[in-house]
């Protein structure tokens, strides 16, 4: 796994989304798959729709994406941004099945 700090893009952010009803869902998901800095993409339950987790070389570049590229976009109500101060673990892979006996 490449390390994100070494890459260039240290920060990282969790980004709560509520559409302004289901007719946007369409374009924000088509915006999403656009922007790279997106890496993660979730419908979620409770009061947001969708939780992303992105990836930013700092705190200009994550102004940039939630005002010009998120906000900016027809159908997004509201946002709520948390910026991770430290990442203790994260996994790309799967945790190995166990046996259910």
């Amino acid at each position: 796994m490449i390390a994100a700090d070494a890459a260039g893009f240290p920060l990282t952010a969790f980004v709560s989304v509520t559409l302004a009803g289901p007719e946007h869902r369409a374009g924000f998901l088509a915006r999403v798959a656009q922007l790279p800095e997106i890496q993660e993409c979730h419908h979620v339950t409770g009061d947001d729709d969708y939780l992303l987790k992105l990836r930013c070389r700092g705190p200009s570049d994550l102004d940039r994406l939630l005002t010009e590229e998120l906000k900016g976009g027809p159908g997004v109500a509201r946002t709520s941004t948390q910026v991770a101060l430290r990442s203790e673990k994260e996994s790309v892979g799967l945790p190995p099945l166990r046996s259910t006996d």
